[in-house]
């Protein structure tokens, strides 16, 4: 074997050996920073007297029922009438094609809430806002 291949081979065989300390050492790390979050909500846990636990218990009365879809529905819908009113009184302020797209566009809207599917669509809204 020549001292050119030898070298190249010695390089490549450092190489590995240097991957294969990387990745031990990324998987330790890995696995202590798990361990660390797993003791820590363990700790809470216990300091807490098993907070999260009871919380995930009571998640089924933070569930909404069908009467809570209504009162969502009908608060939008006095809200639609007094925001229509609004913007008939804007009128002479605005262009009539501006108030009456906005107008049209919030009717649209409330054609929505019959299908039932519009509280689902604020629900999710209002979910995407928390996480942000």
């Amino acid at each position: 074997m020549s001292e050119r291949a030898y070298r190249v081979y010695q390089r490549y065989l450092k190489n590995m050996e240097q991957g294969i300390n990387r990745k031990f050492a990324s998987r330790l790390t890995y696995y202590f920073l798990v361990s660390l979050r797993i003791l820590r909500f363990l700790l809470h846990e216990v300091f807490t007297f098993g907070k999260t636990f009871r919380s995930w218990k009571n998640e089924e009365s933070q569930k909404l029922r069908a009467l809570d879809y209504d009162q969502i529905a009908e608060l939008y819908l006095e809200n639609t009438e007094m925001i229509i009113e609004s913007l008939e009184n804007l009128k002479g302020v605005y262009k009539s094609s501006l108030i009456s797209f906005m107008q049209d566009s919030r009717l649209r809207e409330t054609a929505i809430i019959t299908s039932g599917a519009f509280v689902e669509r604020v629900i999710n809204r209002v979910k995407a806002q928390q996480y942000r």
